[in-house]
């Protein structure tokens, strides 16, 4: 991983709430470079800050698709009890296409029976884009 995002991944795990939105913002600048944290940036999407949460969410905008090695990771949080970062995992799932061909049980299963009506709306989107 690089080092800027290294650090930046740290600084999300801090205590104290500013160093934690100073890196989510730094991230969200990165754009697309930022693709190594999107793992990390879709935990950080529940963080009590308000302001790291919208940089987070930014930041994932831009992130594009997830790394393919990210694969097991992202499905592991479809089955968070947050059902934001659940949602963010299907969305990162989604862009990596049919590289994401591994997550596609979990994303079934998730398609039909999360709780949340926007996770299944989004799991069942990135299911699509899978299947091509």
């Amino acid at each position: 991983m690089n080092e800027k995002i290294s650090q930046c991944v740290a600084d999300l795990q801090s205590s104290d709430s500013a160093v934690r939105a100073a890196a989510a913002e730094r991230l969200c600048r990165m754009e697309s470079a930022a693709q190594e944290a999107a793992v990390h940036l879709a935990r950080a999407v529940v963080d009590p800050s308000e302001e790291v949460v919208e940089f987070a969410v930014a930041a994932l905008e831009s992130v594009g698709p997830p790394r393919a090695a990210d694969v097991d990771e992202l499905v592991g949080l479809l089955g968070d009890g947050e059902p934001d970062v659940a949602y963010w995992a299907a969305t990162l799932l989604g862009r990596l296409g049919a590289a994401a061909a591994a997550a596609a049980p979990a994303l079934a299963t998730a398609a039909e029976h999360h709780s949340a009506d926007h996770v299944r709306q989004r799991a069942a989107s990135a299911l699509k884009k899978i299947k091509g």
